[in-house]
């Protein structure tokens, strides 16, 4: 079974980054994605959800940031 929900942590947009998001949503599609940056711009917000990323949270977050995109993710997602 595929998981509920991805998150991947990163310092920022870099193309391990994009490797490892396009690696992830090429063997789970119907997974959420949340990637975790470092105080990401908003070009490499939008260049993450072209990729299919549900969420980006800005390290540092308080956890409760981190659990709301966890939710919205899965409330969004249609396998869930």
């Amino acid at each position: 079974d595929p998981p509920d929900a991805i998150c991947a942590d990163g310092l920022s947009l870099t193309p391990n980054l994009v490797e490892k998001v396009t690696d992830l949503k090429e063997r789970f599609p119907a997974s959420p994605l949340i990637v975790v940056l470092n105080f990401p711009r908003h070009d490499e917000v939008e260049e993450l959800r072209r990729m299919g990323v549900s969420e980006v949270v800005s390290k540092p977050f308080e956890h409760v940031d981190l659990q709301l995109a966890v939710s919205k993710a899965l409330l969004e997602s249609t396998e869930f």
